[in-house]
């Protein structure tokens, strides 16, 4: 049975100004970091997701606009030499006109282009590569680590292997990914032969450097800025199979079983990350470049799962997963003897594997219940992190217990 639910919203009809006053939008327009002003910036004004006007900014970058409703008004402004199609070269502000301010000021800031370039060999022959996929991409963080933002954009080299690429202002990584990202992955009908087959493509790196992604620092470019990261020399590497087989006690013969694969060392380094096979059967998995991976198996949330987790170094391997429930924990909030009542109602407990990756009813946090307690359903054996949220000002987590052992760093092992 599938659950949802959905969202009503209500449109409400266009107040109408007084009649005396219009509404007017009045800003000016400014270069991101050096706050000096940009003339000639052209303004398109949209009211309901219409266009209801344009406008340009004057010698002091200052511009006006008189709406003839009241409600929110969307501002584009764009300006050749600052930023770039489609994501860069635009800003969108909100302005909200309403009776009591019908006269509104914003700042509008636009920043200019900079530009990234450089140049991909061949590591062995020194020859350039021609037609060459290479991604330029911010780097961001979250939870602490590097990530590839899910705006990279791709640019290929020309015949002399050189390649360039306008950006905005910030930190970037160049990424030279494999030409095998776009072949298929999970084999689900394959001969003995394929099971002992590999493949050769060159190896995902990340520059400037041209180590794994924890090492890389990126490329600080300054609005306006040109940034040339240098020679990229990229080196071909073998990239091997994983044979996986499914047994029956966990499932039925011919049940689909769901698969999701993460490479532990580069989340980006696995192409096409998820499959399906059936139960009782075998599937193989392509393209894995060197690097610890994990795979989760599971049929519906909540039902019975398997992680493996294995090092793929110098050959092809064959496992086995085998779906079984997890675990269910329960847990309890203790106040320190002498501490005032905290809001339990905001309290949510979740948990994640140390290594591996996680399960979507396992990281879903559940809510603490008025009697304090909480219980996390079908967690995967292994080591575990318990994670705690909404823990309101004023207050902290003194220890965690597990089975009445103290859990250090909220790791404990199920």
């Amino acid at each position: 049975m599938l659950a949802g639910f959905s969202l009503f919203a209500q449109t409400q009809n266009a107040a109408q100004p007084p009649d005396a006053v219009r509404p007017e939008i009045r800003g000016i327009v400014l270069e991101r970091d050096l706050n000096q002003i940009v003339p000639d910036a052209e303004i398109t004004i949209y009211f309901n997701g219409s266009e209801v006007g344009k406008t340009t900014s004057d010698y002091q970058g200052a511009f006006r606009f008189q709406g003839t409703e009241l409600g929110i008004y969307s501002l584009f402004a764009r300006k050749p030499g600052y930023g770039h199609e489609p994501t860069l070269s635009t800003t969108n502000n909100q302005v909200n006109l309403d009776s009591p301010r019908l006269i509104r000021e914003i700042t509008v800031v636009l920043s200019r282009v900079g530009e990234i370039r450089g140049r991909v060999v061949d590591a062995e022959s020194r020859e350039p590569l021609s037609n060459f996929p290479v991604r330029i991409s911010p780097l961001i963080y979250a939870r602490g680590s590097k990530l590839v933002s899910p705006n990279w954009r791709e640019v290929r080299t020309d015949s002399e292997g050189r390649f360039a690429t306008p950006v905005a202002a910030g930190r970037y990584i160049t990424v030279i990914a494999p030409k095998l990202l776009g072949a298929p992955q999970f084999l689900k009908e394959f001969s003995g032969e394929d099971t002992k087959g590999v493949d050769q493509d060159y190896e995902r790196s990340y520059w400037p450097g041209g180590g794994g992604l924890a090492s890389v620092h990126g490329e600080e470019v300054p609005a306006g800025a040109v940034r040339d990261v240098g020679t990229i020399e990229v080196r071909k590497t073998t990239f091997y199979r994983l044979l996986v087989s499914v047994a029956e006690p966990g499932c039925k013969a011919g049940e689909i079983v769901q698969i999701v694969i993460g490479n532990l060392s580069d989340m980006y380094a696995t192409p096409d990350g998820r499959g399906e096979t059936e139960c009782g059967k075998s599937f193989l998995v392509r393209n894995l470049q060197p690097g610890r991976y994990a795979l989760n198996l599971f049929q519906t949330r909540g039902g019975p799962k398997d992680t493996l987790v294995t090092e793929i170094t110098d050959r092809n391997l064959s496992l086995v997963a085998s779906l079984h429930r997890g675990a269910d924990i329960e847990g309890q909030v203790v106040l320190e003897e002498g501490a005032r009542i905290t809001p339990l109602n905001r309290v949510q407990a979740s948990t994640r594997p140390v290594e591996g990756l996680p399960f979507v009813d396992e990281i879903s946090p559940v809510r603490v219940d008025e009697k304090a307690k909480f219980r996390l359903e079908n967690v995967s054996f292994g080591q575990r992190r318990l994670e705690l949220t909404g823990v309101t000002d004023g207050y902290y987590v003194k220890e965690v217990r597990y089975n009445g052992a103290v859990v250090v760093n909220n790791i404990f092992t199920v």
